[in-house]
């Protein structure tokens, strides 16, 4: 259901947000775009309170380049701000990882090492490129998965152990691909799907497109409630059934948004749970403007 509605209107005794960051590459690949990072970190920090902002997740492709050190200089030190203030968590993007496997910047400026200090802090796996955090908003726990694009099955059997050991928890899986919409196709990403196992920059061990996932986690675990991704330009949503049990995808890559390279767009998932529902907002701090379409502003069931 399309929602013409902003944050403040369900910001009720119960409600609190998660923030969804889309791809970033544009605003490190040109320095006139950083701007627009900055303002999506400044507008978190402003709010955190008043929207009682729980937790940030990055779809990945932190990078446009895998080989510019400064690149990932730079969009760590914008997620480096939340540090201490609010958790995060980012998944490696194609554009984060060569074609060996190797994230040498990521893991530098994101190093496993950053788990010693966080107490939400549950894992991680090969490197820092699969990361794992767990908060706890009204008695529940909120468990994230970060799986870097096209996650291997060493990567795959680290999420589901993370399940396994987390029934109770509502469990939101972001990984850098799973849904595609775009002229070829709609739906999870398939392996044969565009810019999948196809692409020149898939990493030696990478096995497991969308429909993996789709099949090795969100089926067969009952506490996966939510999946977000990026990568694939555009939005969309898509209510996965799995039994009685409704999934929701979402996908934000809004790079192609000019003149920034993305417009400091991003996504707000706010929790109401008094009302039983989760309103979802795409909007850009730096326009200072929402997007209205369908699949950029609605509201769907808490599953």
């Amino acid at each position: 259901m399309i929602c013409y509605d902003i944050p403040d209107n369900h910001n009720t005794h119960d409600s609190f947000c998660f923030i969804m960051l889309p791809d970033s590459q544009n605003y490190v690949k040109d320095k006139k775009n950083i701007c627009c990072f900055e303002s999506q970190i400044g507008w978190i920090f402003k709010n955190r309170d008043k929207l009682k902002i729980k937790f940030v997740t990055h779809v990945g492709d932190l990078s446009n380049n895998d080989e510019d050190e400064e690149q990932f200089k730079a969009g760590f030190f914008q997620l480096g701000k939340l540090n201490g203030a609010v958790p995060y968590g980012i998944c490696a993007g194609n554009h984060d990882m060569s074609a060996d496997g190797s994230a040498p910047y990521f893991e530098k400026y994101f190093p496993e090492a950053v788990g010693n200090y966080r107490s939400d802090w549950v894992g991680s796996y090969d490197g820092n490129k699969h990361n794992a955090q767990i908060i706890t908003v009204g008695g529940k726990q909120y468990l994230f998965i970060h799986l870097a694009y096209i996650p291997s099955d060493g990567a795959i059997e680290w999420a589901a152990k993370l399940l396994s050991d987390h029934p109770d928890s509502y469990a939101i899986i972001t990984t850098h691909a799973f849904l595609i919409k775009d002229w070829s196709e709609r739906g999870v990403a398939r392996k044969e799907s565009r810019v999948s196992l196809t692409d020149i920059r898939i990493h030696k061990d990478g096995t497991n497109a969308g429909e993996d996932i789709l099949e090795k986690l969100v089926k067969p675990y009952p506490n996966v409630k939510m999946v977000l991704s990026g990568h694939y330009v555009g939005r969309d949503y898509l209510e996965i059934k799995v039994g009685e049990r409704v999934v929701h995808a979402i996908l934000a890559d809004l790079e192609h948004e000019q003149p920034y390279g993305g417009n400091g767009f991003l996504r707000i998932l706010q929790f109401v749970p008094s009302e039983g529902k989760i309103y979802n907002y795409t909007y850009s701090p730096m326009l200072d403007a929402y997007k209205l379409g369908e699949y950029d502003s609605f509201v769907v069931d808490v599953n």
